[in-house]
């Protein structure tokens, strides 16, 4: 063969080239063996190419991966490296220019970070009238097993722009050049699979189309659509956007709609809405929205959910009720303290027109019809927002019963008058409403068709009015209607879609082959769902063996107390197939991390396999380009603990729409015991914390509270928990204050809530805390809460149930006392019980296994 680059110019002048990368859709290519090929690295475990090019050194290929390129059977190794012995023969070249096109200088190939861009040069070189690309992926995993993630995958568009470019050039040189792979993420190239065509499988999901897709604006919609039109191009089709859904004079094959209730056409369709639960999440069906949805009816087959999936659903469902507004609505708001709520409709809405009983397709109508059933509570017919948007007609309906009342959609939300505790039950005619009452058990019951089941061994809502309405109760508290619940909220959330999961090929492929087949709605095509637990995915079971355990490591610098504690909690979270590790830094061994501090990922090996940690609600540009929290922007999941980090992250240009994420608070771990103090005794006032300064200010409070405590003396005793308060103590002790304060070691963070149960009243100053996390324990353990209205505490003690928030006029001393002297509020146990430091563990620790590819349980929050 020959030795130098010049030496192969044009040797194959008006050939086809494959060039072959090591992604998983190399194993789609039954031709490999026939014609040339130009591989990369150890392409050679799957065949032998006809050339190789090798860019990276040889310490960089792992796990022996080098040894295959050693042994290659190609007939000449590309490189501008010494690799030392190696069996093809080596022919050198210089690198290039990164990213450049041309082909002016033929000593040099240009170069990428993905290697088949330097082969891609090669083949052009050679001679080469038409290129393929195969195995350039993006995608976990190479196709000899289960990897993890590709170290590229979170810049595919960078790539994708790169290649695009490079295809540009070359077709302007008469060069063609041509994507093969039915999984790869790249979008720019035309697709083609005439060479090495994929299985029937991947060939059918991507048979080139011209697909219509609406053409929308902003917002959830238009983002949705957007996404719809990345995925329809990555599995190779030709997209056109078209305000109407049908591009003139297009033809279209398939059309992508939102809603689509006024679509007349016999081109296949598939229609999107909002999803279910929550409606952040979407809906796509070739059938229709909701009663139309190839996802209905859905049918409980008697069995409640497996132990596992039931527990993610608890962790969802608690997420989701912790991202919803809910505070803020109480009897002298003029809400009744007893109701049934019925969620008014638009009367032009698809629900109504297409799925509403007769003689209930006007409001109106729907009022006359509920005065005449004559529910034993007052009625509150709740405006739609949409018509407070518009005309407020349904402010003007006829109220026949003089107990009942319409509730302006400004006063609150449904979410709020739901967790309002006074929320007998919910009466609906197709309103997602009755999905919303799931999140709170608050019985309904539903008028017309939609997505839930009409009949079978049990319903998720009554279908018809009662005529005795304790049935409604009666149907929430029953164990076979709470099981067939549960279920159909499982059903729900496997069926909705995520902006990351429409862009997925693999995942819209085969709802594309579902509208084009046309079928019955009996063929289901479920969306993607979470897998059942305790199932590891079949690529990580390697010629029967059982896989190696996914090694985690919750990293956090060894500063003690608060962190120290989370990140052992985190730690000693056993699950099979997981093994986890605490330490001060990342290592690159790890298959994921978790960072309990944000600003430490900074370190991580991969920011696309870490989970990072949200405590607080600073921002002052921590999380923009430059800031030390910068890193967020990069990092493959966020572990969020209080909604308003949301809209922080989203002030930095951070969004969560292509990201895994959650959303759980860090909750309670005591079970102790309530500890009553003798009658005699004076009344403990508990502080847990320790100094804080953020941006040069006190953010704890500390000094606040201490002021506050000196006017007890006498009246109460002061109890001081956490770290690094000797100084406060002994100020306490000097103004004839009775203080314990116990230290650090005395009192470590698992044993707060101990100490906590002997109280009488807790008080939170601290001013940033997303929790703050001491309330959870209070609340558990039924001591009073007095804080200041930031984190959880505004949705935990608006309504008195555990304490009350601080008004800023009035004088923490005098708060404190007023406390004490009052009636020991009701408990606020309930409002918490699904906030456990278990249950956050878990969580974090199944969202950083599903970076891997290895979910077992955790059903996604974005």
């Amino acid at each position: 063969m020959a030795a130098t680059l010049a030496d192969y110019r044009g040797r194959h002048a008006g050939e086809t080239i494959v060039v072959c990368g090591c992604g998983p859709s190399l194993l789609d290519w039954p031709d490999a063996e026939r014609g040339t090929t130009i591989g990369v690295n150890d392409v050679g475990r799957r065949f032998d190419p006809t050339y190789l090019v090798v860019v990276n050194p040889a310490p960089q290929f792992a796990a022996g991966r080098f040894e295959h390129v050693r042994r290659s059977r190609a007939k000449a190794l590309f490189t501008q490296l010494d690799l030392g012995a190696v069996a093809p023969p080596v022919v050198r070249f210089a690198l290039g220019r990164r990213g450049a096109t041309d082909a002016s200088d033929g000593r040099v190939l240009h170069y990428t970070r993905n290697s088949p861009y330097v082969a891609v040069g090669l083949a052009e070189w050679m001679g080469a009238a038409r290129i393929g690309l195969i195995g350039v992926d993006l995608v976990d995993g190479h196709f000899f097993g289960a990897t993890g993630a590709h170290p590229l995958a979170a810049r595919w568009r960078e790539v994708d722009a790169e290649y695009a470019r490079l295809a540009a050039a070359l077709r302007a040189r008469g060069v063609e050049l041509v994507n093969l792979s039915a999984r790869s993420r790249l979008v720019s190239l035309p697709r083609a699979f005439g060479i090495g065509a994929p299985p029937p499988a991947a060939r059918s999901s991507t048979r080139s189309l011209t697909v219509a897709v609406d053409h929308a604006g902003g917002g959830a919609v238009g983002q949705f659509l957007a996404a719809a039109a990345d995925g329809l191009a990555a599995l190779g089709h030709r997209v056109v956007r078209s305000r109407s859904g049908i591009a003139a004079g297009a033809s279209p094959m398939l059309a992508v709609v939102w809603n689509g209730r006024q679509l007349r056409t016999p081109t296949p369709v598939l229609y999107a809405e909002h999803g279910w639960l929550p409606r952040s999440d979407y809906q796509l069906s070739p059938n229709g929205i909701n009663a139309d949805s190839h996802a209905a009816l859905h049918q409980w087959d008697g069995k409640p959910l497996a132990t596992a999936d039931d527990a993610a659903l608890e962790l969802r469902l608690a997420a989701l009720r912790g991202a919803a507004p809910h505070g803020g609505v109480d009897v002298a708001s003029g809400l009744p303290a007893r109701f049934l709520l019925v969620a008014l409709q638009i009367e032009s809405d698809t629900n109504i027109l297409r799925h509403a009983p007769p003689g209930l397709r006007t409001m109106q109508a729907l009022a006359d019809r509920v005065a005449r059933l004559d529910p034993p509570w007052p009625v509150v017919f709740k405006q739609h927002p949409a018509d407070a948007r518009r005309a407020n007609r349904q402010l003007t309906l006829r109220l026949r019963r003089p107990q009942d009342r319409l509730w302006r959609h400004d006063q609150s939300g449904v979410h709020a008058m739901l967790a309002s505790g006074r929320c007998a039950g919910v009466l609906t005619i197709n309103s997602n409403v009755a999905h919303d009452a799931l999140l709170w058990d608050v019985p309904a019951i539903v008028l017309g068709r939609n997505v839930w089941p009409q009949t079978g061994v049990a319903t998720p809502f009554l279908t018809a009015a009662p005529a005795d309405w304790s049935r409604l109760a009666a149907h929430r508290d029953d164990a076979e209607a709470r099981a067939c619940r549960r279920a159909y909220a499982w059903h729900l959330i496997g069926h909705q879609w995520t902006l990351a999961d429409v862009r997925d090929p693999a995942k819209l492929g085969p709802l594309v082959e579902r509208a084009l087949s046309r079928g019955t709605r009996a063929a289901v095509v479920p969306a993607p769902a979470p897998m059942p637990a305790a199932q590891l995915p079949a690529a990580r079971r390697l010629h029967g063996a059982t896989p190696p355990p996914l090694r985690i490591e919750v990293v956090a610098e060894p500063r003690g107390w608060l962190f120290a504690h989370w990140q052992r909690q985190l730690a000693a979270t056993g699950r099979p197939g997981i093994a986890l590790q605490a330490c001060a830094r990342p290592s690159a061994a790890a298959d994921a991390w978790i960072f309990v501090r944000a600003r430490e990922a900074a370190r991580c090996p991969d920011p696309s396999r870490a989970v990072v940690q949200l405590h607080d609600l600073f921002d002052a540009g921590r999380y923009r380009p430059g800031g030390e929290r910068a890193i967020v922007a990069r990092c493959g999941a966020l572990s969020l603990t209080h909604p308003a980090q949301q809209a922080l992250l989203a002030g930095s240009g951070i969004s969560l729409q292509d990201r895994r994420w959650l959303l759980c608070p860090v909750g309670h771990a005591s079970a102790a015991p309530r500890l009553r103090r003798a009658a005699t005794s004076l009344p403990v006032v508990a502080w847990v914390g320790r100094p804080a300064l953020h941006d040069g200010r006190e953010a704890s409070g500390l000094d606040r509270f201490v002021a506050a405590a000196r006017e007890l003396r006498g009246r109460a005793q002061v109890l001081l928990l956490g770290e690094r308060l000797a100084a406060a103590a002994d100020a306490l002790r000097k103004a004839g204050v009775a203080v314990q304060a116990p230290s650090a070691a005395a009192c470590p963070v698992a044993a707060i809530g101990h100490w906590v149960a002997r109280a009488d009243l807790l008080v939170v100053t601290g001013t940033a805390d997303s929790g703050p996390w001491p309330i959870f324990d209070a609340l558990q353990l039924e001591v009073p809460v007095l804080a200041e209205a930031v984190g959880w505490a505004p949705a935990l003690l608006v309504d008195g149930r555990g304490g009350r928030l601080l008004d800023g006029r009035e004088p923490l001393a005098a708060a404190i006392v007023a406390m004490l002297a009052s009636e020991r509020p009701a408990s606020g146990a309930p409002k918490v019980a699904d906030y456990t430091l278990a249950a956050w563990a878990r969580s974090n620790v199944e969202l950083a296994a599903a970076l891997t590819g290895a979910a077992t349980g955790w059903a996604a929050a974005a």
